[in-house]
């Protein structure tokens, strides 16, 4: 299997130009960082990161809940 990191492709950090304040993309199976853009800066979580945090506990709990029941 072979991985590529940052420096093997070429890319800088912020070479992209995004129109974001900051940005990470990581291969899913190994974590390895392909590209960042300010992802050392604190940021406060996005909207939808927040409603899809909520409607994970709610999931989780109903599923605790469910297991009360039985």
């Amino acid at each position: 299997e072979t991985t590529s990191s940052v420096s093997d492709l070429g890319i800088e950090e912020g070479s992209l130009k995004l129109d974001c304040r900051s940005a990470i993309l990581m291969e899913a199976t190994t974590g390895t960082v392909i590209y960042a853009q300010n992802a050392d800066e604190a940021l406060p979580p996005a909207s939808v990161t927040k409603i899809m945090t909520l409607l994970l506990i709610m999931y989780q709990l109903s599923l605790f809940v469910n297991t009360l029941n039985m």
